[in-house]
């Protein structure tokens, strides 16, 4: 099977949690394990490469991250245009964040019960550019958060990005300058879609489920070179 990669998100450690979507029948797909960034760096593996491999299913798999299966004999081969990039997540794209995931939210609620998981953990949604705005955690100086408004107005504040390339380019140019630098980017931009995801099980004080995180964040017509490369 041959995907495209839409998802390079950080994990634990040095750990890269890749996903794809099947450009033939937009199933999408989290190859496991987890691969070492080494690895992705070695074979530059970047958002809009084509992967091939055996994907095969776990048995007993569990929402909602039905996306997992197990790899084998991973190739990578030339990247999508960008035309065709553009195209899949068009054809991928969820109205909303409540409605990809079938769920009701309540004002800056960033979580989903581990009661009613959803049956899937990833989503492509489009966002006004002028509603994305990247800043700085005030109580933790040096984490990247987002703000955005999705296409039924719930706005999301606060939000994690995992995005594997704005994350490296972040911690490269240093957060405040890479923050001046973005936002206005970002506002020139014709289109923006972000690929949002649920982390796995997870419990903090009195809320236990999965949280919501901005896995993918890509920009039409213009792309951010720096950031989607390996370069530090």
């Amino acid at each position: 099977m041959e995907i495209i990669i839409t998802d390079l998100t950080r994990f634990r450690g040095d750990e890269v949690c890749i996903a794809g979507i099947n450009p033939v029948t937009y199933e999408c797909i989290r190859p496991m394990p987890y691969i070492p960034e080494n690895i992705c760096r070695k074979m530059n593996i970047l958002p809009g490469c084509k992967l091939s491999g055996d994907f095969s299913a776990f048995p007993n798999i569990e929402s909602p991250h039905t996306e997992d299966r197990k790899r084998n004999n991973l190739k990578l081969i030339e990247p999508c245009s960008s035309d065709d990039f553009f195209n899949l997540l068009s054809e991928t794209e969820e109205e909303s964040i409540e409605e990809g995931f079938e769920i009701e939210l309540e004002v800056g609620q960033k979580h989903i019960p581990f009661e009613t998981p959803p049956d899937h953990s990833l989503i492509t949604i489009k966002v006004d550019p002028g509603s994305i705005s990247f800043v700085e955690n005030s109580y933790r100086p040096g984490e990247l958060k987002i703000h955005f408004t999705d296409k039924s107005g719930c706005d999301f504040r606060y939000m994690p990005i995992n995005d594997l390339g704005y994350y490296n380019h972040m911690q490269n140019k240093g957060i405040t300058s890479f923050i001046f630098n973005i936002n206005p980017f970002i506002k020139k931009q014709d289109d923006v879609f972000l690929r949002i995801g649920l982390t796995r099980e997870y419990k903090i004080q009195d809320k236990h489920g999965f949280w919501i995180q901005v896995n993918g964040i890509y920009t039409f017509p213009d792309c951010n070179d720096d950031i989607r490369c390996y370069n530090n």
